[in-house]
């Protein structure tokens, strides 16, 4: 799996969504929604269909366990290449979460994720 997905942690007024907002300057269609929308989201059947909607996810407010938990749903979902309309089996929609908790790929047991850590409060 390549390393894409991207978890963003510091406290609040760290500079957390203004990363993400950088990095989703760079996609054309994404969507901001937070770790309980995509819980009720999940309960109510996902749609698949996501990344041919969008090119980017960025999900808010995550506990280190929201992390782990939807990786493993969402990361299941293929990326569309939106200029031939065609799957590509080896990328995933990409999801950047945002959380206060202290989060590395070790503590996650994972190793997929750039982490970028924001110490700096009220930026």
């Amino acid at each position: 799996m390549n390393k894409k997905n991207i978890i963003i942690s510091g406290p609040s007024g760290s500079g957390k969504n203004w990363i993400s907002m950088a990095i989703a300057a760079t996609h054309e269609k994404v969507i901001n929604t937070t770790a309980q929308q995509v819980k009720d989201r999940i309960e109510q059947g996902f749609p698949s269909n996501l990344s041919e909607q969008y090119s980017l996810m960025i999900i808010d407010d995550c506990t280190a366990e929201d992390i782990a938990e939807m990786d493993l749903i969402l990361g299941k979902f293929p990326m569309v290449d939106h200029w031939s309309n065609e799957f590509k089996d080896e990328d995933q929609l990409p999801i950047i979460y945002l959380t206060q908790d202290e989060v590395t790929n070790q503590s996650l047991g994972n190793s997929h994720f750039h982490v970028i850590h924001c110490r700096n409060a009220h930026l």
